[in-house]
């Protein structure tokens, strides 16, 4: 998935890992490493990458999902206001 825009949020399908983020798991995506693999900031609070052509996933794009992104955003705007 080329064309990535740096702060686009995108959803775990499947995770080819030793300890993968289950199905469902949203992310910011952060910028590319020096291989490709997309560095990633996960609401979990996990940054493990994404491995193009290896992990499945897909940008948000259901009303479910892009309610989850809003509200996970809505939290972390309220941290900021309280720092």
């Amino acid at each position: 998935m080329s064309g990535l825009k740096i702060g686009c949020r995108l959803v775990v399908d499947e995770m080819h890992d030793p300890a993968p983020l289950p199905p469902g798991s949203q992310g910011t995506f952060e910028g590319y490493d020096s291989i490709g693999d997309l560095l990633m900031s996960w609401d979990s609070g996990s940054t493990l990458k994404l491995i193009p052509d290896v992990d499945k996933f897909h940008t948000v794009s259901t009303d479910a999902e892009i309610e989850t992104s809003l509200a996970f955003l809505r939290i972390q705007q309220e941290k900021i206001g309280r720092d």
